[in-house]
């Protein structure tokens, strides 16, 4: 996948995903930043350097918190050495009960609502708007958007809360690259399955042994599965690859 050296800005980059993604990055070269509210995120970054010897920096934010994304956002622009962009929005959560299973909308807070679609949608949309302009400036840019199964059919371990901010989010993914393609910018979002990360592992196991036994390759995902399209994504492979959710999920949901 030839493709000139990126910076790459990733959100959630301390968990299971996100993390793998900038280890896939990495390996192929690129520079890359990762922001989580996580502290370990730091040590993420120490070790993706480690690794493969390429420029890494941590952020400790709150995507929640727009004065703290914009403010990672805007030093990412301005210290970056290299002049093309790559965002990817890894960063999101779904909100369980005690007993692992998904909240019931009559039992959901309206807090809950807006914690999950502040994560999951608010900060993509605050990060895109961030880093466009200077795309548009350069004629470049590759943007992706984690999405999920979720956002394609219905699923019985995520609540209506997780459903709707990443249906939103795949509405969001077609709007930017219907709007941005003139300038060069392409915007994709990537639908997982069931992945082994620790967001996914404190699900219901009844579910979980449930949900297995409806994949045909009889496996649940790897966050490297999704590192390796990320990175496809944001290649010169990709160029013509625009406003496509890709499905990485096993099999379980076929268009």
């Amino acid at each position: 996948m030839e493709t000139s050296t990126q910076t790459v800005f990733i959100t959630g980059g301390a968990g299971g995903i996100g993390s793998a993604i900038g280890h896939c990055f990495s390996h192929f070269g690129h520079h890359v930043y990762l922001l989580d509210n996580n502290p370990n995120v730091v040590h993420v970054a120490q070790e993706i350097k480690k690794n493969y010897g390429k420029p890494t920096y941590a952020f400790v934010a709150d995507v929640a918190k727009e004065h703290e994304l914009i403010k990672a956002a805007r030093s990412c622009i301005d210290t970056s050495e290299r002049k093309h962009f790559v965002v990817i929005n890894c960063a999101g959560i779904s909100v369980k009960g005690a007993d692992g299973l998904a909240t019931t909308p009559h039992n959901m807070s309206t807090k809950q609502w807006e914690l999950v679609h502040n994560v999951n949608l608010r900060a993509p949309f605050i990060l895109c708007r961030e880093f466009l302009p200077v795309m548009m400036e350069r004629r470049f840019g590759r943007i992706i958007n984690i999405s999920s199964r979720a956002a394609r059919t219905y699923v019985s371990t995520v609540g209506i809360d997780y459903h709707s901010s990443k249906t939103a989010l795949t509405g969001l993914t077609r709007a930017l690259a219907g709007d941005y393609g003139k300038y060069g910018i392409t915007v994709n979002a990537i639908a997982p399955g069931r992945i082994s990360s620790p967001m996914t592992d404190n699900a219901n196991q009844q579910l979980l042994k449930s949900t297995l036994d409806d994949i045909p390759l009889k496996r649940f995902g790897e966050p490297s599965d999704i590192g390796n399209v990320a990175v496809f994504l944001a290649s010169n492979a990709a160029a013509y690859i625009n406003g496509a959710i890709i499905d990485v999920n096993g099999g379980i949901y076929m268009t």
